[in-house]
């Protein structure tokens, strides 16, 4: 199967972004305060948030036969770098998307450039949401 991803509607693949394999997202955890009341045995647990949650693209750039190195790189370089906090869809489920913002932006900028495999790691929020329907 061949994996991709979309930014804001954009696919991965439509600039020149491809994936290695299944995208590695993370598990919900969520954390929680311990309170201890003195002269009692135990402590309370109360539910505080979620722990911070990533989804992890393996990639790599590859270019069409009509495009220069250097497009393909400043098409990648405006694909991810465009907005702070982007609606990420995987095309394994599109009836659902991710918020995140990516947060390895200085890696990816400086493996572009030698042209590895390079990973692109966005912070989500825990839980993903419904794609408004038409």
């Amino acid at each position: 199967m061949q994996y991709d991803f979309s930014l804001d509607g954009v696919l991965a693949s439509s600039v020149g972004l491809h994936l290695q394999g299944a995208p590695s997202i993370s598990a919900v955890v969520p954390e929680y305060k311990e309170i201890k009341v003195p002269g009692r045995n135990g402590a309370y647990h109360i539910f505080d948030s979620y722990a911070a949650r990533t989804i992890e693209f393996r990639c790599y750039a590859l270019k069409s036969t009509t495009q220069t190195l250097t497009e393909v790189m400043e098409d990648i370089y405006t694909f991810l770098f465009v907005a702070a906090e982007r609606q990420i869809i995987l095309n394994t489920d599109t009836e659902h998307y991710y918020k995140g913002v990516l947060t390895n932006a200085g890696e990816i900028a400086d493996r572009l450039n030698v042209l590895n495999p390079f990973t692109v790691t966005f912070q989500i929020d825990p839980f993903k949401y419904e794609v408004a329907s038409e």
